[in-house]
């Protein structure tokens, strides 16, 4: 909105009822307070997604709703931030939850499902080499790290060398996201030296 005094309104009257929003109404209010960011709405937008989040019970909704409510939280998060306003309580809520669905979904309710490889932190990568097979390189909790050797597709089907096909065999299903096309297989950067 082009209009400060209308935006600033607008926005004033949001605040007032902001503890009866849902997820998907703070995201908008986030997404449309970007526009000319306020502290105060920002805060309050924030205690709102806090309380929810702690209110919150996966358990009670079904497992198909929850990509749109991880949208929703991260798009909260991400309006947030890009309006410099992000609070550190805010963003580890929402880690909390989304480690929640991870964790179930994946279907083991600890972090720890896989060790750290023996690659220290720092460590120096060896360039890819042509013909080269992928390889991971490192194991977290949350994530792999994996070298992606020259001619090797992420995914697409463009090539017969694919990486997400890789990491299935490899992982031999014990990363259910690989198999999850409408979030790019769980593959989430590419680091290109």
């Amino acid at each position: 909105v082009s209009n400060e005094l209308l935006s600033r309104t607008v926005l004033q009257q949001a605040a007032v009822q902001i503890s009866e929003f849902k997820l998907e109404d703070l995201l908008l209010l986030a997404w449309g307070a970007t526009g000319c960011p306020n502290l105060q709405l920002s805060s309050a937008l924030q205690d709102a997604m806090a309380r929810l989040l702690q209110q919150l019970n996966l358990l009670q909704r079904p497992v198909t709703a929850w990509a749109d409510l991880a949208d929703q939280i991260l798009g909260v998060l991400w309006a947030c931030n890009f309006a410099g306003l992000l609070k550190t309580s805010t963003a580890k809520a929402a880690e909390q939850v989304l480690k929640q669905m991870g964790a179930t979904l994946d279907g083991t309710q600890n972090a720890g499902a896989f060790e750290a490889s023996a690659n220290s932190e720092g460590s120096q990568l060896p360039p890819p080499k042509e013909g080269q097979e992928p390889e991971i390189l490192l194991e977290l909790d949350d994530r792999f790290v994996m070298l992606k050797p020259p001619g090797w597709e992420v995914h697409g089907g463009h090539t017969e060398r694919q990486l997400w096909a890789f990491a299935q065999n490899e992982l031999a299903g014990c990363v259910p996201i690989l198999g999850d096309a409408r979030h790019g297989h769980g593959f989430l950067h590419r680091l290109d030296v």
